[in-house]
C-alpha cells in the first residue's frame, strides 16, 4: 500500500512540475521580450541625443536590474518616455505623464525626508538607489524602488533614466 501511494502521488506531481516548467519558460520569454523592447527603444533615443552610454552600456545596466517600468526624464526632470511598464505598473498611460514631473506620483503619506534624498541625488547627478511612496491612478498606494542613472552628452548630464518596481 505504501508503495501505490509514493507512485500515485509521484504520478500526480509530475505533470503539475511539467507546469511549472512552462510557466517559467513563458514568464522568461516575457521578460526577454520586454527587455528587448525596452533596449530597441533606448538605443534609439541614445543615438538621438549622442548620449555618452553606449548600447552596450544600457543593455548591461538593463539585465543587471529587475524593474517593472523605466522613466526616462530630461535635465528639467520632465517626463519625455515611459515603457510599456509604466501603465501596467502606475495606471498612466504615456499621454498622461509626458511633460510632467515624476513627483506627480507622490501624495500627502509620501515621506518628505525620501524626496529630500532623492532631490540631492539628482542635483548631485549620481546614480543612485532609492525608495519612496508612490500612489497608482486609482489612489492604491505602493513603495517604488528607484535606480535612477544620469545620462550625458559630451560630459554634461542631459536625462536622467529611473528604473523602478514595487518592492
Amino acid at each position: 500500500m505504501l508503495d501505490y501511494n509514493r507512485r500515485l502521488r509521484t504520478a500526480l506531481t509530475l505533470p503539475l512540475l511539467s507546469w511549472d516548467v512552462v510557466s517559467m519558460q513563458r514568464g522568461h520569454h516575457f521578460l526577454t521580450t520586454t527587455v528587448e523592447k525596452d533596449l530597441k527603444k533606448l538605443t534609439s533615443l541614445q543615438a538621438h541625443h549622442s548620449w555618452d552610454q553606449s548600447a552596450k552600456a544600457l543593455a548591461d545596466l538593463l539585465s543587471s536590474h529587475v524593474y517593472e517600468a523605466l522613466v526616462l526624464t530630461n535635465q528639467e526632470e520632465l517626463i519625455e518616455w515611459v515603457s510599456d511598464g509604466f501603465a501596467s505598473m502606475t495606471g498612466y498611460g504615456p499621454e498622461e505623464v509626458l511633460h510632467r514631473k515624476p513627483d506627480m506620483l507622490q501624495n500627502p503619506n509620501t515621506d518628505p525626508g525620501d524626496t529630500q534624498i532623492i532631490r540631492q541625488h539628482l542635483t548631485a547627478r549620481k546614480t543612485f538607489t532609492a525608495t519612496v511612496l508612490n500612489e497608482r491612478k486609482n489612489g492604491e498606494e505602493y513603495r517604488c524602488e528607484l535606480h535612477v542613472v544620469p545620462l550625458t552628452s559630451a560630459g554634461e548630464t542631459t536625462h536622467f533614466l529611473a528604473l523602478e518596481r514595487e518592492v
